[in-house]
């Protein structure tokens, strides 16, 4: 069981997100956070660990941290004084595009190469897909040209009601 996390995970580009930094081993973040819930290696051989709305990811190879997912149900995700899943979606896609100064999109995903962030179901209004992602340098960036440059409309999308 996570332990529980009840302090702001203040995201810190490339370095950080709340207690952990990217480079820490497997035993670093299950002192920060409990032990996982499910620990898998990909097909790619990279481990990938999940408790509760935090899924973190390693290198291949050295284990070490280099990416944290969260999902929409984390409410403690925050960015500058910004609260990523609490405040309004245009507000949070409006501010770190801006600060990026030059976000991509690709396969639906906001990448904000210069802020080390991935975003997800913000700017499409999907809810049930919103997520967000830290990663450490060199994580991203080997794609960068099958990255498309994104353009920050007025507003998001409607969900589409079925």
């Amino acid at each position: 069981m996570m332990k529980t996390m009840t302090a702001p995970f203040d995201i810190k580009p490339y370095l950080s997100a709340g207690p952990l930094r990217f480079g820490m081993t497997p035993a670093e973040v299950a002192a920060q956070l409990g032990p996982p819930e499910i620990s898998r290696r990909n097909m790619l051989r990279k481990l990938s660990e999940s408790r509760g709305w935090i899924v973190t990811m390693y290198e291949k190879g050295s284990d070490r941290l280099a990416e944290v997912g969260f999902s929409r149900f984390f409410k403690n995700l925050t960015y500058g004084g910004m609260n990523i899943f609490k405040d309004p979606d245009q507000a949070v896609l409006k501010k770190l595009c801006n600060e990026d100064g030059k976000p991509y999109h690709t396969l639906g995903f906001i990448v904000l190469l210069r802020l080390g962030i991935t975003l997800t179901g913000f700017h499409d209004g999907k809810e049930d897909q919103k997520a967000c992602t830290v990663f450490a340098k060199g994580t991203w960036g080997i794609e960068k040209d099958e990255l498309e440059p994104f353009k920050l409309s007025g507003t998001a999308k409607k969900p589409e009601r079925k």
